[in-house]
């Protein structure tokens, strides 16, 4: 994980985004470290990290702490945008599949990929419209061409 924040960190530079890394060990350090980098954010990027959203329980209260310091959160899976993310970013599992399958070829091979961090080839964008609305925040109209699901408002 601490490798691919690392590459990440540098392919942001050009975008003038930088991203506020904090190692949590256990869910208990989500909410008092949440709370200490809340006024220092404009968005919380939860990655997938297994040792620490360990249930449920511990993805609400993210997303609750979220909610209540007014901060959009990005994550990498459309069931976060179900409960209160703003935006996700999910990887397309059977293109993953094909991605892996070649991986493993190369491998066998005896050919290395440069990097080993390997980014997914395929992604789904799903949107919690009800979220930027909530938040005040803008959309730029031209990217909504790349977003694959809208979650919108419920009735009232």
């Amino acid at each position: 994980t601490k490798e691919y924040i690392e590459s990440l960190k540098k392919i942001v530079v050009p975008f003038n985004i930088e991203i506020i890394a904090r190692q949590i060990n256990t869910s208990s350090e989500i909410g008092p470290e949440l709370n200490e980098l809340s006024p220092k954010i404009d968005l919380l990027w939860v990655i997938a990290d297994p040792l620490v959203l360990e249930n449920e329980e511990t993805v609400l209260q993210v997303l609750q702490i979220a909610k209540q310091q007014k901060k959009p959160v990005y994550a990498f899976s459309d069931s976060f945008v179900k409960h209160g993310a703003a935006l996700s970013i999910s990887p397309n599992m059977s293109t993953i599949g094909g991605q892996s399958a070649n991986l493993m070829m190369s491998l066998k091979e005896g050919k290395f990929p440069a990097d080993r961090v390997q980014f997914p080839a395929g992604s789904s964008i799903t949107l919690n419209l009800c979220i930027f609305e909530t938040l005040k925040l803008s959309i730029n109209q031209e990217a909504f061409s790349s977003v694959d699901q809208i979650v919108s408002c419920p009735s009232k």
